[in-house]
């Protein structure tokens, strides 16, 4: 027994920590006759007389949505295990498909195609899925079999618990049980991108002269400037990235501080670039031109 469960478990980190991508289809995606003998099943799954889970029983209220995607977590043997799913509608939001991903990569000694999927509710917060995928064996290339993972599912608002079960080909482990892996996790909230504005202003040190907008005249190759007069909108400090337009024009020693210092190769018109971004993420970029006479 002890041989059997460590054989199962060995088998089970090989699939779920190289990455076994699932994808899915409804069971909509038949059509004529085939499409008519599949809708008896899934009407009747999708709206059960009496819910299991004792979080429905709880909750008789307004059903809530599984809708949309949601990240999980979990650990396969001590090894962080980590997952987006994707549950999109069919012909109603109490069944349709499932897009399951994987943050590890495929590899040997067995990797596995995208799968097709199906998800169901079985109560106002309790649902079922089940994703099929073909394995291959990527050292002989060659088939492996087919892997089928059954996940029971509750949801409660954003916090997602699923608890899945691994059924191996029987090639590959006879006499296996199925492998649990319980995850958990919460819905990917949509968030806007940072909101504000960044005003880049650029003064010369001395020697160095306005002579138009962000434009400066100097008599010297060697002499600064100072961008430490530039705003956020938002709270935080400002970092600086100088640069030359024209790559070899001109060197910039301190060319991530609001005061560079600049040398140029020889007289005539330069153009240098000044990036400022704020402690959100948010930058603004102003090009300078330099006369050297």
């Amino acid at each position: 027994m002890k041989t059997t469960q460590f054989t199962k478990a060995m088998i089970s980190a090989c699939f779920l920590m190289l990455g076994i991508t699932l994808n899915a289809q409804t069971q909509d995606s038949g059509r004529g006759w085939g499409r008519a003998l599949l809708a008896h099943p899934r009407q009747s799954n999708a709206s059960p007389l009496t819910a299991t889970n004792p979080l429905d029983q709880g909750k008789p209220g307004s059903p809530t949505s599984i809708l949309g995607t949601w990240h999980l977590t979990g650990t396969i043997m001590g090894t962080p295990y980590e997952t987006l799913m994707t549950f999109l509608p069919g012909d109603s939001s109490d069944q349709g498909a499932v897009i399951f991903t994987s943050n590890q990569d495929q590899g040997p000694p067995f990797s596995g195609t995208a799968g097709t999927g199906n998800w169901t509710r079985v109560g106002p917060y309790s649902f079922i899925a089940t994703h099929i995928t073909f394995l291959f064996d990527v050292i002989n290339v060659m088939p492996a079999g087919v892997l089928k993972i059954v996940d029971a599912i509750t949801i409660n608002g954003d916090q997602i618990n699923m608890n899945s079960q691994l059924i191996f080909p029987a090639a590959l482990c006879g006499g296996c049980d199925p492998f649990s892996l319980p995850t958990t996790g919460s819905r990917v909230a949509i968030e806007a991108p940072p909101a504000g504005h960044v005003t880049v202003v650029v003064n010369g040190t001395n020697g160095v002269f306005p002579n138009g907008t962000n434009t400066f005249q100097v008599t010297s190759n060697l002499f600064g400037l100072d961008a430490s007069k530039s705003t956020s909108s938002n709270a935080g400090g400002l970092s600086y990235s100088w640069s030359t337009i024209s790559p070899g024009s001109a060197g910039i020693a301190y060319a991530n501080t609001a005061t560079p210092m600049i040398q140029l190769i020889g007289k005539g018109t330069f153009q240098l670039s000044v990036t400022v971004t704020d402690a959100t993420g948010i930058s603004a970029t102003q090009a300078i031109t330099i006369q050297y006479v």
